[in-house]
C-alpha cells in the first residue's frame, strides 16, 4: 500500500478500494492481480479473513492456507512491497548465499501472509507450534513490527478449552523479551477469535508524504483493551502487513514513555488509516511521535469531570524528544493535504517558520505552534467553551421541567 513518510519512500501501492464478496466461495480467479492484492493487505484484510475462518475449519482448509493458491501468487508476483532492511547488494548476496531457503527471497507482504498461515495452522493444530511461533517473530524482526517495551511478564488469561492457543502462547511465552511479543500475542488471539474487549478508544489525525512528496491524511487510532498485553501494539486485525523502520519504532516508544498511560498495565492497540480504510502498512520516520503522545493522554482522561474531546477538524504533524515537540520534514505536501480536508494542523515551535512558508498563501492561519506535548494537548481539543455552554444549556432546560 501507500509507503508514506517524514520523506520520501517507496512508491504508492495499488489503489484502495473496497470490493463485496465475490461470491460464496470467494473466489478470486477472475479477477485482476491488482484487485486481489487490495483485497488481501487493504481495508477489506481478505488474508486475515481467510486465516481466522481456516482456524475455525481446521483440517484441511487451515493446511491450504501453506499451500499454492491464488492468493499467495498475487502477492508473490504483484506485491510492490520491499523489504526495508535490505538493499540491492545485501538482497544479491542473501540470495547467493541461501538459494533454496526460499522465505528468505519472499516479498515482504507475501512474508507477512505466510507467518500469519503458520500461526493460523498452528492454532488449527496441524503444524508445528514452536516453528510457526519462530516464523511469525523472524518475520517481524525483517519488519520492523514492534511493540513498545512491556511493563509487566504476566500471561494473558485464555480460559479453558483452547488447547491450541494455550501452546502458542506458552511458545510466546519463552520469547517475552522479543520486541514483538505483544504484537505476536494479539495476533494468535485475533486468529482464535478471541480478541480482547476493546474498553476504550481514541483517533487524531495525522500527516504524512509519499516517495513523490504528495501528502495524506491518515487517522490514528488507539484501543484500549482488557486483558491484553500490557504496552503499545501494532492492532493486527489491520497492521499485520506494517513495514516500518526504527526511527518510527523510537518514536512510539517515546511517545509512550511521556504519556502517564506508561506507568499502568494498559494495553493499547494502534492503526493508521487512509480515507475509505485502507492501512498504511509502509510508515518511516517520527512525524508521528507526538501525535501518539496527545491520543495516549486522551485514553487516561476519561475520569476527568469534563472531558474535552480531541477536534476531529484537527491534525498533528511534529516529532518528541522527551516532552518537547520537534520539527519534522515534507511540510508543503502535508499542508496541502490538510488543506483539502479543511483541517487545522500543530507543528512543533522550531518547525514553525519553515511550516509558514511551505503552506499554501491562504492557510497560514490554520497553523498552530507547539513547544510541548502540554500545549499540543490544550490545542488539540475540541473548545471548552462550546462544552460549558452545552452543558449550562442542558442543566437550564432540565431545570424548567423540575
Amino acid at each position: 500500500m501507500l509507503g508514506l513518510s517524514t520523506d520520501a519512500v517507496g512508491p504508492p501501492g495499488p489503489s484502495h478500494v473496497t470490493h463485496g464478496s465475490t461470491g460464496a466461495a470467494d473466489d478470486l480467479s477472475y479477477l485482476p492481480d491488482h484487485v486481489v492484492l487490495d483485497m488481501l493487505v487493504g481495508a477489506r484484510q481478505h488474508w486475515l479473513r481467510c486465516c481466522r475462518a481456516a482456524v475455525l475449519a481446521g483440517g484441511t482448509t487451515a493446511r491450504e492456507l501453506l499451500a499454492p493458491r491464488r492468493e499467495t501468487e498475487v502477492l508473490a508476483r504483484a506485491s510492490l512491497a520491499r523489504w526495508k532492511s535490505l538493499d540491492e547488494d545485501e538482497l544479491l548476496a542473501e540470495e547467493a548465499e541461501s538459494p533454496g531457503d526460499h522465505s528468505r527471497r519472499d516479498t515482504a507482504e507475501l512474508s507477512a501472509a505466510r507467518a500469519l498461515g503458520a500461526l493460523a495452522c498452528a492454532l488449527a493444530g496441524v503444524t508445528d507450534t514452536g516453528s510457526a511461533v519462530q516464523r511469525l517473530l523472524t518475520h517481524a524482526d525483517r519488519a520492523t513490527l514492534c511493540s513498545t517495551p512491556s511493563s509487566t511478564t504476566a500471561d494473558v488469561p485464555i480460559g479453558a478449552g483452547q488447547n491450541e492457543l494455550a501452546s502458542v502462547l506458552g511458545h510466546l511465552a519463552e520469547h517475552r523479551d522479543h520486541p514483538a511479543h505483544g504484537f505476536a500475542t494479539l495476533a494468535a488471539l485475533e486468529l482464535a477469535g478471541r480478541r480482547p474487549v476493546t474498553l476504550h478508544t481514541s483517533a487524531i489525525r495525522v500527516l504524512f508524504v509519499d516517495a513523490y512528496g504528495q501528502g495524506h491524511v491518515a487517522v490514528l487510532e488507539l484501543a484500549q483493551v482488557d486483558g491484553g498485553p500490557s504496552g503499545l501494539h501494532p492492532d493486527p486485525a489491520r497492521m499485520s502487513f506494517l513495514q516500518a523502520d526504527a526511527e518510527f519504532c523510537d518514536a512510539l516508544v517515546d511517545a509512550w514513555q511521556v504519556s502517564r498511560i506508561a506507568g499502568t498495565e494498559a494495553s493499547v492497540l494502534w492503526s493508521l488509516t487512509l480515507e475509505g480504510g485502507a492501512p498504511v502498512n509502509d510508515i518511516s520516520g517520527a512525524s508521528s511521535g507526538a501525535a501518539f503522545a496527545v491520543a495516549l493522554d486522551y485514553l487516561m482522561s476519561r475520569g476527568r469531570v469534563v472531558r474535552r474531546r480531541i477536534d476531529p477538524s484537527c491534525a498533528i504533524t511534529a516529532g518528541l524528544a522527551g516532552d518537547q515537540l520537534t520539527a519534522v520534514g515534507g511540510y508543503r505536501g502535508k499542508l496541502l493535504a490538510a488543506q483539502r480536508r479543511s483541517l487545522r494542523v500543530i507543528v512543533a515551535a522550531d518547525g514553525f517558520d519553515e511550516a509558514l512558508d511551505a503552506a499554501p498563501p491562504d492557510f497560514t492561519g490554520r497553523l498552530t505552534a507547539a513547544h510541548t506535548i502540554d500545549d499540543a494537548i490544550r490545542n488539540s481539543r475540541t473548545h471548552l467553551g462550546y462544552l460549558l455552554w452545552t452543558a449550562v444549556a442542558a442543566f437550564l432546560i432540565a431545570c424548567l421541567f423540575v
